[in-house]
């Protein structure tokens, strides 16, 4: 997928820095909104026993977040 991010510059390390500010469009709302995820393991058809994470007093994800869910 060709996504419009930008790579910032970095001194050394393991980790690549990317802005994704003009990813957000490309974003479905879902991961905007909730921390929920599939509640159903596709294998099984059974009820995941741990299905939301939780932020407290927040429904708003933030962008790195939610891309990342996104992409994952």
């Amino acid at each position: 997928m060709d996504l419009p991010w930008e790579p910032l510059p970095a001194q050394s390390g393991y980790f690549l820095m990317a802005d994704v500010t003009k990813c957000k469009s490309l974003i479905p709302t879902k991961f905007f909104e909730t921390h929920d995820y599939d509640p159903v393991n596709p294998d099984t058809g059974m009820r995941n026993p741990r299905v939301e994470l939780y932020m407290p007093g927040s429904k708003n994800i933030p962008l790195d977040l939610a891309f990342c869910r996104w992409m994952g």
